[in-house]
């Protein structure tokens, strides 16, 4: 007997490189892996909060690296990406 097939509609996807809510979601994935990674094989990694650039070592121990000047001109993810 031979089985219905399944309906799949047609939709215009986006573009992935200008989908900036999608490349923000996969960034996000990619950084907390990386950390994971990063600390799972006893290296320490480098991160911003608040204003100031922070390192976490592998013992879980955080120091601050640096305090940035202006943190609030910190380029959106559109701006960096529309370079040109």
């Amino acid at each position: 007997m031979a089985q219905p097939i399944k309906r799949v509609t047609i939709t215009k996807r986006k573009e992935p490189l200008t989908d900036f809510a999608t490349l923000a979601i996969v960034g996000r994935h990619a950084a907390r892996s990386a950390r994971a990674k990063a600390i799972e094989n006893g290296v320490g990694y480098t991160f911003a909060k608040e204003g100031r650039i922070m390192k976490k070592n592998a013992d879980g121990s955080t120091q601050v690296v640096k305090i940035m000047d202006d943190f609030d001109d910190f380029p959106s993810l559109e701006d960096e990406l529309c370079q040109g």
